[in-house]
C-alpha cells in the first residue's frame, strides 16, 4: 500500500485538481483555470519528486496556457464559438 502514497499525495492532488478544472471549465466557470494552475503546480512538484523532466516541461507549458486563458477571459469574457 505504500506505493499509493509514494509521492506524498502530490500526484493525487494534481489529479483531483485537474478533474475539478475540467468540471468547472465545462460549466464555463473561470475558476476552472485556477484549479488547472493549482493542478499544474502539484504536477510540477510530482515531476521534481519523480525526476521527470518531460512532466516538468509539459506542466510549465500547460500552466502558461491556463494563465493566458485566465487573462484573456478576464479581459474579454467567455465567447460562444457558435456565434
Amino acid at each position: 500500500m505504500e506505493w499509493i502514497w509514494k509521492y506524498k499525495g502530490v500526484d493525487w492532488a494534481g489529479m483531483i485538481l485537474a478533474v475539478a478544472s475540467l468540471y468547472y471549465l465545462g460549466k464555463r466557470k473561470k475558476r476552472g483555470f485556477l484549479f488547472g494552475m493549482l493542478g499544474n503546480v502539484a504536477w510540477l512538484i510530482f515531476g521534481i519528486m519523480s525526476s521527470s523532466l518531460a512532466n516538468i516541461c509539459s506542466n510549465l507549458v500547460y500552466m502558461g496556457f491556463n494563465l493566458h486563458a485566465w487573462r484573456k477571459w478576464k479581459k474579454n469574457g467567455w465567447s460562444d464559438p457558435s456565434k
